[in-house]
């Protein structure tokens, strides 16, 4: 039987709350729907380590276009 490393939950969910943190008027499930599940490439039955490192990817990328439109 294969274990999943336990640490990838707090690291998931940090990267959600990262995520959350930058949109907090939106519904957790729009949050989901807008900036993972949108691309359609996302499967709920995704394994954490691909969905960790999308997730990451959604962080990054919202923290970039919301400092960009700052500056502007």
């Amino acid at each position: 039987m294969i274990m999943r490393d336990k640490e990838r939950i707090l690291r998931i969910t940090w990267k959600l709350a990262d995520l959350w943190q930058l949109f907090p008027d939106q519904r957790f499930s729009q949050l989901l729907e807008n900036y993972l599940f949108s691309e359609g490439k996302l499967k709920y039955s995704e394994e954490d380590d691909k969905f960790e490192k999308r997730l990451a990817k959604a962080v990054t990328l919202r923290k970039y276009q919301l400092e960009k439109a700052k500056v502007k």
